[in-house]
C-alpha cells in the first residue's frame, strides 16, 4: 500500500476552478480508488515559480526522509512551474523512491 502526501496549490485568490479544496477532493478520491493511504496534506497559496514555499519545503523534506512513496498533485503544474527546478527536485525524489503523480493527467512515472 502506497503512502501518499497530497499537495494543492493556488497562486492567486481568483483561482476558483482549481481551488485548494477542489484539488484535495480530487486527490482523496483518486487515492481511495487506488487503495492508497493519505499520510499528509499540504496546501499553499504561492506561485509555482517560487522555490521557497514553506509547505512545499516541508513536504519535500518529509519525502526525502522516507515518509511517503508518492506525492500526489491534481495536475503537474501545481507542483512546479519552473522546468529546471521541477526536474531537479523530481530526480532527487525519484532517487529516494518517491514519485510525483498527477491525479488528472494519467501519467504514472513508476
Amino acid at each position: 500500500m502506497k503512502r501518499v502526501a497530497l499537495y494543492a496549490r493556488v497562486s492567486t485568490t481568483k483561482q476558483t476552478d482549481t481551488s485548494i479544496e477542489t484539488q484535495l477532493k480530487t486527490m482523496r478520491e483518486y487515492c481511495a480508488r487506488k487503495g492508497w493511504v493519505v499520510v499528509d496534506e499540504f496546501a499553499e497559496k504561492e506561485s509555482g515559480g517560487k522555490v521557497d514555499r514553506p509547505e512545499f519545503k516541508k513536504m519535500i523534506a518529509n519525502a526525502l526522509a522516507g515518509k511517503y512513496d508518492v506525492i500526489l498533485v491534481e495536475k503537474f503544474d501545481r507542483f512546479f512551474r519552473d522546468d529546471i527546478e521541477d526536474r531537479r527536485i523530481t530526480r532527487l525524489l525519484e532517487s529516494k523512491g518517491v514519485y510525483v503523480i498527477s491525479a488528472l493527467e494519467g501519467i504514472d512515472p513508476t
